[in-house]
């Protein structure tokens, strides 16, 4: 009797602290859906209430979004499965470079194809009701699908977690207060480790900052931030702060297999809360795995299909299992009964296959896998070597924690056409003990770790759900500029009171960029220093000369280099153009292509270069959209340098009586002057900038680039 009441009084106690929770888990990558359905699961089989919103939007993932968790999903309409069907041929994966560029350039494809999804939740007001008649006390969703937690303010959920089903991304850290450390940090699409060469260390501060860029172009896709304005109004909800803003952000990594990086307080590492108990093998599996000495499994995956493998790479891979008989081979392949292997006496495929209980019996040899973080998390727990054959996305990152742990070996995809090269890996992991060895240590190191995954993952849902919003977990930084962070107020002053010859290079090609880079040579002029401003002629309209005290080296424009810019840009394109990303980025390219002559003419010049070099500046100074100049500095002999970052009358109006029309004005005192009522502008920086600092109430009109962004 005692026993029971003693029960009632747990459950009673468990129901008092259990917390409603709303898990929102779209469809886009299978890897993705699992990590959010085990987190969950985790927190139902942990007593709580736990609903899952499964948005569809990959037709082929079939997962549920949750087994143990209520779940509402939001089918797909037939537009939008289209949309995922005609963005993705499989057999494009496996030919796909390894290369960040084009694995952004897929990742911007799958942006663009969840867009209308993203729209559909976003306008559901049906949806909105019932999930606000839950009144759940926390949300949790992905940091890619941004925009949903926009929508918990919108559903009534005070208190959320963002996460993310893969490591921090280097797209992560500025919402939190940090620089992405690009010198030794890879990107999660980078084929690098931390210990990186003079030319890796440059593609990836490249990726990174190109993925920058390109993004701020797409940012309204993924945030939706003007359907927010448009519908809620300006200030409901801020794409710029609310990752930063959640209580924590969980990752799917492990500080004991991660690359160590700069990390803050409200980050929670979770990988492995799918690692399963293991089971023993059933009668079939276990006897495959005493049919020989030594098991090899194969598994690609769910999303690049072996099935959809080019011919030379399956050839390579089934002339590999026929040339190692000793060796049996267990392949996850889609569809058997197409007759691949069917020769092959040493080799069982099958669409399935207990992957995690495999990986868990001492004989299995050996995992060629494509590094997926599934994948990658669970041979890292059982302890099994590996070769990776990364194919997309963050695989290539996973698959250097392998290596980095020394027990395995990272493959190229396109050599599995070569059966002589994965049979040279095979031997040489099965013939050196190292990495089975490596690959132990690693799996008690995981599965020691003082605070085990899951119960980090629970308590920290059930301390957001009580304690909401803890700002107290945020870094200063997150509310500072780039000179207040680096401290360039006070080193700038102290360093350039050490040095006497600057050369500052201000390409003439916006007159924005142009101004700023000149009053930056102008006050450093006035502050004692011999500076001299390199000014490249590119846009003929551009009548600045370069600076206004420092001196002057003019580097002229041919005729066929000023043509190829006036006629870039159809000046009445600029007011027609739209506020879209996909507009101003092609626009974006062509400014590129349009100096990239100009560019070369200054890289060939051997007698500017010798000039130049007669000086021995001290430092150099341009902006980082110069990125060229940055090593030409080194060609001029200037060893130290900065990079900054600044983002005619024909009668129109002689009807007007109330209207002055000047080629130019003294905007400056014109805005100082009390009498002046309000500024209508373009947005620029500089104007920007100025009439903030004057105190004048504004219309902004912005037309191109960053002037959105400054309105």
């Amino acid at each position: 009797m005692f026993f029971k009441c003693f029960l009632l009084f747990f459950n009673l106690f468990s129901i008092i602290y259990s917390y409603k929770i709303l898990v929102v888990n779209p469809k886009f990558g299978y890897s993705h859906v699992n990590f959010f359905s085990q987190v969950a699961d985790i927190l139902t089989e942990a007593g709580h209430n736990v609903t899952v919103l499964a948005i569809d939007f990959d037709p082929t993932i079939k997962h549920p979004g949750a087994y143990k968790a209520n779940v509402i999903t939001v089918p797909f309409t037939k537009d939008v499965e289209g949309d995922f069907d005609s963005m993705l041929d499989n057999r494009f994966l496996w030919t796909l470079s390894n290369s960040g560029a084009e694995q952004f350039r897929l990742m911007l494809k799958l942006i663009n194809g969840m867009h209308r999804q993203s729209l559909r939740v976003f306008n559901d007001e049906e949806l909105a009701q019932k999930l606000r008649k839950e009144e759940f006390d926390l949300g949790i969703t992905e940091t890619i699908n941004i925009y949903v937690l926009g929508m918990f303010k919108v559903w009534g959920i005070k208190s959320y977690i963002a996460g993310y089903s893969m490591s921090l991304g280097n797209d992560l850290y500025k919402y939190f207060g940090l620089p992405f450390p690009s010198s030794f940090m890879p990107t999660l699409m980078s084929s690098s480790t931390d210990e990186m060469t003079y030319s890796e260390r440059f593609e990836n501060w490249f990726v990174h900052n190109f993925g920058e860029t390109v993004m701020y172009f797409l940012k309204d896709k993924m945030t939706l931030q003007s359907e927010f304005d448009r519908k809620y109004g300006v200030g409901f909800y801020d794409s710029d702060n609310i990752i930063g803003d959640s209580s924590f952000l969980l990752l799917n990594s492990n500080p004991f297999l991660d690359i160590p990086g700069p990390k803050t307080p409200k980050m929670v590492e979770v990988s492995g809360i799918g690692i399963k108990d293991p089971k023993p093998l059933d009668e079939y599996w276990d006897k495959i795995l005493s049919l020989r000495n030594k098991t090899v499994l194969v598994s690609f995956g769910s999303f690049a299909k072996a099935v959809y493998m080019p011919d030379d790479m399956k050839n390579g891979l089934l002339e590999t299992m026929r040339k190692l008989k000793d060796i049996t081979f267990i392949w996850k392949y889609e569809k058997p009964e197409d007759g691949t292997g069917k020769d092959i006496e040493n080799l069982v495929i099958s669409k399935w296959l207990p992957q995690s209980d495999l990986l868990n019996d001492d004989r299995l040899s050996l995992f060629v896998t494509h590094g997926g973080m599934g994948s990658t998390t669970e041979l890292s727990f059982r302890g099994v070597p590996a070769i990776a054959i990364p194919i997309i996305g963050d695989q290539m990152r996973n698959s250097k924690l392998i290596e980095r742990q020394k027990c395995g070996i990272i493959m190229n995809k396109f050599e599995l056409a070569d059966s002589n090269i994965l049979i040279k890996n095979i031997k040489t992991i099965l013939d050196d003990d190292t990495y089975r060895n490596n690959a132990k240590i690693l799996s008690r190191r995981l599965n020691n770790r003082p605070i085990g995954s899951k119960r980090l993952l629970i308590e920290h849902v059930e301390f957001a759900a009580e304690f909401g919003r803890l700002d107290m977990l945020d870094l200063t930084s997150r509310n500072m500029g780039m000179i207040e962070y680096y401290n360039l107020d006070i080193i700038f002053p102290v360093f350039f009171g050490l040095l006497l010859f600057i050369l500052v290079v201000s390409p003439k090609f916006g007159y924005s960029h142009v101004n700023f880079f000149s009053q930056v040579a102008d006050i450093l002029t006035e502050a004692g220093h011999d500076v001299t401003v390199l000014t490249i002629n590119i846009d003929p309209t551009i009548t600045h000369p370069g600076a206004y005290k420092a001196k002057i080296i003019t580097f002229p424009a041919t005729k066929e280099v000023e043509d190829d810019f006036a006629n870039l840009i159809d000046k009445r394109l600029l007011w027609n153009l739209s506020n879209g990303g996909a507009q101003q980025f092609r626009l974006m390219l062509k400014f590129i292509n349009g100096i990239h002559k100009q560019s070369l003419r200054v890289f060939n010049d051997e007698e500017l270069a010798e000039k130049i070099r007669k000086e021995e500046f001290d430092l150099g100074i341009t902006e980082a959209m110069n990125i060229y100049v940055l090593g030409m500095f080194k060609v001029w002999g200037i060893k130290s340098y900065v990079a900054g970052y600044s983002m005619s009358l024909d009668g129109t109006g002689k009807d007007i009586e109330n209207l002055v029309l000047t080629k130019w004005m003294p905007q400056s005192d014109l805005l100082n002057d009390e009498r002046i009522s309000l500024f209508v502008t373009h947005g620029g920086m500089g104007s920007t900038t100025e009439l903030s600092f004057k105190g004048v109430p504004v219309i902004s009109i912005p037309i191109i680039g960053d002037q959105m962004r400054n309105s």
